[in-house]
């Protein structure tokens, strides 16, 4: 029976639940036996996988599945001197896509979600009831070199593997095991509006309104009797009053060369922060941020990836480092913290089933101290705070060894991963730890 467009929309409405997560190492495929076709103009593909994952740490850090690099206890603390290991299937995923022609145009519906959202409490104790959370979540339409996108997606200012797709297989997060992926990284996946142009096959520019959060974390000491809930010291939802959303422009350029795919994007953030009190009025201050990446193929089997971040005021965006955006003075006003971050890595493949990876990464910030009205330091780095961490790195080898993939089957992997991190705080204070995860994975064909 022919499905009619109206029934075809429908059931693209009804897609908004899950979307194809996929890495480049598992896209899936058209001849999928997950895909059903509706009618001549739209099409529904099922996927996922299913992650059995162990991660062993030389430190308690209790961050769970994801390791939060920022916060890492020292050797001289109780939990700097205990390991940890977890068993976790939180990282599995479910994902739908969607996707239907609209006249000259394309829509896609796109959704994935994993099992890493909020813990109830006891959540180890007998039943591991994880809690579904919304990865991605959005829909583009796309009309000859014009696109538009809407809703929750990687933001553009989170370097990319090809061109400025928001599909996640084209972005680069790393192929690490850990949830949080690594260090120095910069992304978040947050609600936006994208518009793009791609004049030609090798070139794309973007600009994107991204959700703001002007974000202080637990490392900035604030100053006496500061209103409460005006910036997010990591424990605030939708309480903090944003004055505009953050804006990321990008460009990129893919040229192709037989076999080889080179990648280049730049792009800039601009983000404004905005307070008030009652005895020193309205402050604001500007922040801004660019990066550069580069991924380069020198031959089929290689890849070779850098990317490089410049900021002050963008320190969010260097995900589970607690970094923060600014500090404020006694006076009220709004002060940029400078924050900066280098990845450089490498991916190769040998022969058809085994992908050997490793990456090199730091954080270095800099201080931004203020005397209060007594003469005591407040702001970020503060030499008594062990917690404002003035510089981070991390090590990180791995390899996915792929037993069998097949497009009616799907794909058997085992996934390994090994890091050293390491941190260093204003107060010259060392901690590090090591991290080895090991994965089973079962990719929905």
């Amino acid at each position: 029976m022919v499905v009619t467009r109206a029934a075809a929309a429908a059931a693209l409405s009804l897609a908004f639940v899950l979307a194809p997560l996929a890495s480049s190492a598992h896209a899936q495929t058209s001849n999928s036996p997950l895909t059903v076709a509706l009618g001549d103009d739209a099409a529904l593909s099922l996927g996922g996988f299913i992650d059995a994952t162990g991660v062993h740490r030389g430190t308690a850090t209790s961050s769970g599945l994801g390791t939060s690099f920022g916060t890492i206890p020292f050797s001289d603390t109780v939990p700097g001197s205990l390991s940890e290991t977890l068993l976790s299937a939180q990282n599995s995923r479910v994902t739908l896509a969607a996707t239907a022609r609209v006249g000259e145009g394309e829509v896609k519906g796109y959704l994935e979600a994993d099992f890493l959202g909020s813990a109830p409490p006891g959540l180890n104790v007998t039943a591991n009831s994880n809690g579904l959370r919304m990865r991605v979540y959005w829909m583009r339409y796309r009309r000859h070199a014009f696109e538009f996108l809407g809703g929750q997606a990687w933001s553009l200012l989170t370097p990319s593997r090809n061109g400025l797709s928001p599909d996640t297989n084209d972005v680069f997060f790393t192929l690490n095991v850990d949830p949080n992926y690594q260090a120095g990284l910069t992304w978040t996946r947050q609600m936006q509006f994208r518009f793009g142009f791609h004049p030609t096959d090798t070139l794309a520019a973007a600009v994107s309104l991204e959700n703001p959060d002007q974000y202080v974390g637990s490392a900035v000491v604030l100053p006496n009797g500061f209103p409460a809930g005006e910036v997010d010291t990591g424990t605030l939802t939708f309480q903090v009053p944003n004055a505009m959303p953050d804006i990321v422009a990008k460009v990129a350029f893919d040229p192709k060369h037989g076999r080889l795919h080179q990648h280049v994007d730049a792009g800039v953030i601009v983000r404004r922060f905005r307070t008030f009190e009652p005895a020193a009025g309205t402050h604001e201050a500007t922040g801004a941020g660019a990066q550069v990446t580069a991924a380069v193929e020198p031959i089929a089997p290689l890849r070779l990836i850098a990317s490089a971040y410049l900021s002050s005021g963008g320190g969010r965006y260097l995900a589970q480092s607690n970094v923060p955006d600014l500090v404020v003075a006694p006076d009220g006003i709004l002060r940029t913290v400078d924050a900066n971050s280098l990845l450089a890595g490498a991916e190769g493949r040998v022969g058809d089933r085994l992908l050997l990876f490793g990456y090199a990464s730091g954080v270095r910030t800099r201080a931004n101290v203020i005397a209060d009205a007594g003469g005591s330091p407040i702001g970020f780095g503060v030499p008594a705070s062990a917690g404002a961490n003035e510089r981070i790195a991390e090590l990180t080898s791995g390899l996915t060894h792929t037993f069998f993939r097949d497009p009616k089957q799907g794909a058997m992997q085992l996934m390994l991963q090994y890091s050293h991190l390491w941190r260093r705080s204003f107060a010259s204070a060392e901690a590090a730890t090591d991290l080895f995860y090991v994965n089973v994975r079962y990719v929905l064909p």
